[in-house]
C-alpha cells in the first residue's frame, strides 16, 4: 500500500535512511539515527512524504518537493521486489515529469 506520511512515521523512515547509510560504503556516516528521524519528520510535516507499507510496516519511502524527489529510500529486505516502482509510480500520478538533483 502506498500513503501519505505520517508524523508518526519519522522514526521508521528515519532508520530506513539511516540503514542506507551504514549498509553503502560510499555513503559518508554523517548522521546519527536519531538526526535521520528528525529529518524524515521535517520531510513529513511538510507534506513531501509517500510510504509503501506491508501492513504497519514501512518498506520504503519517497519524498518530493513539486517534481523534484528529495529522499527515496527502501528498506533492505524491500529491495528488489518492486516497492520502488510502485512509489515512483505513485509520484508520477501527481506530476507527469520527475527529476532528482
Amino acid at each position: 500500500m502506498i500513503r501519505s506520511g505520517r508524523a508518526e512515521a519519522s522514526a521508521a523512515l528515519g532508520d530506513i535512511l539511516w540503514l542506507f547509510q551504514q549498509d553503502n560504503d560510499w555513503m559518508p556516516k554523517l548522521h546519527a539515527r536519531a538526526d535521520c528521524r528528525d529529518f524524515c519528520g521535517q520531510l513529513i510535516a511538510r507534506g513531501w512524504v509517500i510510504v509503501a507499507t506491508d501492513g504497519p510496516e514501512a518498506l520504503g519511502f519517497l519524498a518530493r518537493d513539486d517534481a523534484e524527489i528529495c529522499s527515496f529510500y527502501l528498506h533492505p529486505r524491500a529491495q528488489g521486489q518492486g516497492v520502488g516502482k510502485r512509489l515512483i509510480a505513485a509520484a508520477k500520478r501527481e506530476r507527469n515529469r520527475l527529476w532528482l538533483k
